[in-house]
């Protein structure tokens, strides 16, 4: 045996982010749960105002769900109206004038071009043609950037998820009243372990 014995090499870690949707996930809650982990508020707050929303800000608060204390993050649109109806291609322009770091964009791009494709092969339609209602208004574009660079801020390399709520019951969106979860929805959760009629209501959205 030789002696001093070899150093062993150091393990290589990468951070693991498991999210518990016991009562489903939505943009703002995976922000919330975020800011909690650690993340701060000031370069996602800085984030945004990149993408150049007029009278779009963010701010959070601490609150109480179920007896428990958490943060709730919040997008705050000064118009009454938020514009909704963009297209991919609108969204992505607006993504690529933001500053971010280019993995944070290229998670973002993924997100829309992802939730581009259900909604064309639900319309039967190209995903150029797509037009996005919720899902293209400046809240849920600010939840997204948010979503993706904190998690990026966080240093988490892989997001792991197990049943996750989708909840019962119907939505209404654009489209008229459909069924939960919406087909975007269950479109994008496939092959995630998920659980449904636990809870009324929508309890995990596209995004």
């Amino acid at each position: 045996m030789a002696w001093p014995p070899a150093k062993s090499k150091p393990r290589s870690t990468m951070r693991i982010a498991l999210f518990e949707a016991w009562s489903g996930v939505a943009g703002d809650m995976w922000v919330g749960a975020l800011l909690d982990a650690g993340v701060p508020l000031a370069p996602l707050a800085d984030a945004v105002r990149s993408l150049g929303l007029p009278g779009v800000a963010v701010r959070a608060e601490r609150v109480l769900r179920g007896g428990l204390a958490g943060t709730r993050f919040c997008v705050q649109v000064a118009e009454p109206a938020e514009r909704g109806h963009r297209g991919l291609a609108e969204i992505l322009a607006l993504l690529r004038g933001a500053e971010l770091p280019e993995p944070v964009r290229a998670d973002c791009a993924a997100v829309f071009t992802a939730l581009g494709t259900v909604e064309a092969e639900m319309h039967g339609i190209a995903v150029e043609d797509v037009h996005f209602h919720e899902v293209g208004a400046d809240d849920t574009i600010v939840d997204v950037v948010a979503a993706c660079l904190g998690t990026h801020l966080l240093g988490v390399a892989k997001v792991c998820a197990r049943g996750i709520e989708l909840g019962s019951g119907t939505v209404r969106t654009a489209h008229g009243l459909l069924p939960v979860p919406a087909p975007a929805t269950a479109a994008l959760l496939r092959g995630v372990p998920v659980r449904a009629g636990g809870l009324p209501g929508e309890r995990t959205t596209p995004t």
